[in-house]
């Protein structure tokens, strides 16, 4: 699968992710209705996977699991996104070799791709930000204005970027001035 074909797929898990999660907590998806008493056997070529019974307590369990889910995605997107980046080359060496500050638009998109990429690759389960202080700056993602200063290892959260269009944004920003 190559770079860009991983990215869809990211991204459409990600997606995926937020409706499921959507789906759970208006009610329209129970607990009981993929978590069950009954015993699940999947057998698929040969193999016999039996699942068992009543994984998650409750529905409010279930609930988490969804948001959990999002983070799992997301952090696989956030990864994948920066490969793509990094394909680009001259805007990584600018960006990860050079002491200053990054300063133009498509610098600083791409360090937030960067640091978000930083987040899950050293903690998937547990995101953090990670950031030396040329990355504690402001960063403009279409109309919104995002602030990483004083978020350095603090644990990861939507509101920190503004919630999750954010991230779909970025992607559209980055294709944008080609640099996925």
């Amino acid at each position: 699968m190559s770079v860009a074909d991983g990215l869809e797929s990211v991204f459409i898990n990600y997606i995926m992710a937020i409706k499921i999660w959507h789906a759970i907590e208006s009610g329209s998806i129970l607990k009981g209705q993929i978590d069950s008493d009954e015993l699940l056997t999947i057998e698929e070529g040969g193999y016999r996977i039996p699942l068992r019974q009543n994984v998650l307590n409750s529905q409010a369990d279930f609930i988490l699991w969804s948001q959990n889910n999002i983070m799992l995605a997301f952090g696989a997107a956030a990864i994948t996104l920066w490969e793509s980046v990094e394909r680009n080359g001259i805007i990584t060496a600018s960006i990860l070799n050079n002491k200053k500050v990054v300063t133009s638009d498509t610098e600083k998109i791409a360090a937030l791709t960067y640091m978000l990429r930083c987040c899950f690759a050293h903690g998937l389960t547990a995101p953090k930000w990670s950031m030396s202080v040329k990355y504690q700056i402001s960063y403009k993602v279409g109309k919104k204005n995002i602030d990483l200063s004083g978020k350095n290892r603090l644990p990861f959260s939507f509101d920190h970027i503004l919630g999750h269009e954010t991230f779909i944004l970025m992607r559209s920003g980055l294709a944008r001035l080609g640099l996925i």
